[in-house]
């Protein structure tokens, strides 16, 4: 059984049977997630930061049955999104400009950009494959006790 509240010293007493699974895992939802990107990861990290300030009940149904998440949802611009991931301002507003195009972002009128359906949707092989991920490496964490 995995402890409530796992920590930092847990995880490192367990690294040798935690990092290989994890390892392993990552570098096959990263491939998935790339080929999904066609092979820019940086607009991955700033789809990803559009998401991060979804909140509330439902992630299944949005991820797998496109259902509206219900809950809260803080839309962001895009200085934010370059101050959270790294990114250079320019070369997140480029490539939400191309996240734009597929539909897979939207701006309102503010400026500020948040994920739409359409992404949920076009990139289901990505949730699957994030969900294989996070099953590999709960599974190792259940196994290392």
């Amino acid at each position: 059984m995995i402890e409530k509240h796992i920590t930092r010293r847990w995880v490192e007493e367990r690294l040798d049977v935690l990092h290989p699974t994890h390892v392993a895992a990552i570098v096959r939802l990263l491939t998935e997630i790339r080929t999904l990107f066609d092979g820019d990861l940086d607009a991955m990290i700033i789809l990803a930061a559009t998401s991060i300030t979804l909140q509330g009940d439902g992630w299944l149904d949005l991820l797998f049955d496109e259902e509206p998440l219900t809950g809260e949802n803080t839309p962001t611009n895009t200085q934010s999104i370059a101050q959270l991931t790294g990114i250079p301002r320019e070369t997140v507003r480029r490539k939400l400009c191309w996240l734009e195009g597929k539909g897979w972002v939207v701006r309102d009128a503010k400026g500020n950009w948040m994920p739409t359906m359409a992404a949920a949707s076009d990139l289901r092989a990505g949730s699957d494959a994030t969900v294989t991920y996070l099953v590999r490496v709960l599974n190792a964490a259940a196994k290392a006790g």
